[in-house]
């Protein structure tokens, strides 16, 4: 299926993640966090179990990589940009 095509589908579509990767692409969004490392420490969890969670979410999505889950999730109002990110 082409990206463009997916992108509608999983548009029309309830949020296929799990309330722990939503909590991985909000912080990613609100905190600006872009390494694995980063994310494991802000939740308390190893590096490994967030690179497992990001490479689920990537599957789930149909996307290759964090930045277009970010993007695609942002879009399908699944995480939310914060009006203080902004303003700053």
């Amino acid at each position: 299926m082409p990206f463009s095509a997916l992108k509608e589908h999983l548009l029309a579509k309830e949020c296929p993640l799990t309330k722990s990767q939503l909590e991985i692409l909000q912080l990613m969004v609100d905190q600006e966090i872009a390494t694995d490392q980063a994310l494991a420490e802000h939740l308390g969890v190893s590096a490994c179990t967030v690179k497992t969670q990001l490479a689920r979410i990537n599957h789930r999505l149909g996307t290759h990589d964090r930045t277009v889950a970010v993007l695609l999730s942002l879009k399908s109002g699944w995480v939310h940009l914060s009006i203080n990110r902004v303003v700053q």
